[in-house]
């Protein structure tokens, strides 16, 4: 059975064996002999085969967060175009406590034509120091290139895809071989097919997938009800119809609330967590958003929302699955 129709037989039938255990889709409950997928080779530096970096995005103060949830293993960080002192210190801080640093950066500008700007060339010097600057990073570190690009109006897919790529390529040709891997990261609404607009295509285009260390998705809880088997599975769908049927997902970005009714998310939290566990051949990285940034109107993102949130995170965080510490 293929990848898609076993994922599809997964989504259909509510449950299956995996590896020997029983999964309940409708409980999102693994059973005591469950196990994770077959570790393998590593898929990309700082990469450990059979474990999933968990941790978060925007919190206040990761040192804060820790005392709550435990030590984490990834923190994704957000910077604008000149702030690479900034960006170095989280960076260091990262390393230093043994996390995977997971930054982001827009260009030079977010209006129209930015993009085609630094696709022509035109910011290849400010390119170039901000490869001097990465070459010093000694452990691995992930970069994303204006995360979410189908949600802002710099240009078209194309010119987003050009600018990822040029700007991949300007810091690679400085530096050379490095601890930098460049992931894209495009909001899940962009692969579903009840939206009308859907563009994923546009952005992730065959070259920005044959140059991406993994595939970044931001996926919340939403009113659909659908869990990471549907609408993950759908982006492994995407890059297996693409010509990369062994491409990752990394989670830039997810959260649960109790705004959605039940499961509630504590419930929520765990089915995903158990389906992440079963596929850690495909998933590498989770960050939860552990911000009120994007609350509103009675979603409320970040883990403290219940204590039986921040239980449910803990434990995943505590879990065999969880990458403790980067190597």
């Amino acid at each position: 059975m293929s990848t898609v129709d076993r994922r599809s037989a997964l989504r259909l039938l509510g449950t299956a064996a995996v590896g020997g255990a029983t999964l309940s889709v409708a409980a999102g409950i693994a059973s005591p002999a469950a196990s994770a997928a077959p570790a393998g080779k590593p898929r990309w530096v700082g990469h450990q085969p059979g474990k999933v970096f968990l941790g978060v995005s925007m919190p206040q103060g990761i040192g804060v967060v820790e005392k709550s949830t435990g030590r984490l293993g990834v923190q994704r960080t957000f910077f604008g175009w000149n702030e690479g002192e900034r960006e170095d210190r989280a960076v260091a801080a990262d390393h230093a406590a043994g996390r995977l640093p997971w930054i982001s950066y827009k260009p030079e500008s977010s209006g129209r034509g930015g993009w085609a700007a630094i696709a022509s060339g035109a910011h290849d010097k400010a390119l170039r120091a901000r490869a001097r600057r990465y070459a010093a990073y000694k452990k691995p570190t992930v970069v994303t290139f204006h995360h979410e690009p189908t949600n802002d109006g710099t240009g078209s897919g194309a010119e987003w895809a050009a600018a990822y790529l040029h700007s991949r390529r300007v810091i690679r040709d400085e530096i050379g071989k490095s601890n930098i891997r460049f992931v894209p990261i495009i909001g899940d609404w962009a692969f579903n097919p009840r939206n009308r607009d859907a563009n994923a295509g546009k952005f992730l285009t065959r070259e920005v997938l044959a140059h991406c260390a993994f595939v970044g998705v931001d996926c919340y809880q939403n009113a659909s009800g659908e869990g990471f088997d549907s609408r993950l599975g759908r982006i492994l769908d995407f890059c297996e119809k693409r010509g990369h049927p062994n491409k990752m997902i990394g989670i830039g970005e997810t959260g649960c609330t109790d705004h959605y009714g039940a499961p509630g998310a504590p419930r929520w939290w765990t089915r995903q967590w158990s389906w992440i566990e079963r596929n850690t051949d495909r998933i590498c990285v989770v960050s939860y958003f552990n911000s009120g940034r994007n609350s509103r109107d009675g979603v409320y993102w970040p883990l403290n929302e219940t204590k039986a949130k921040m239980a449910g995170f803990r434990t995943s965080n505590r879990s065999a699955t969880a990458a403790s510490r980067l190597r």
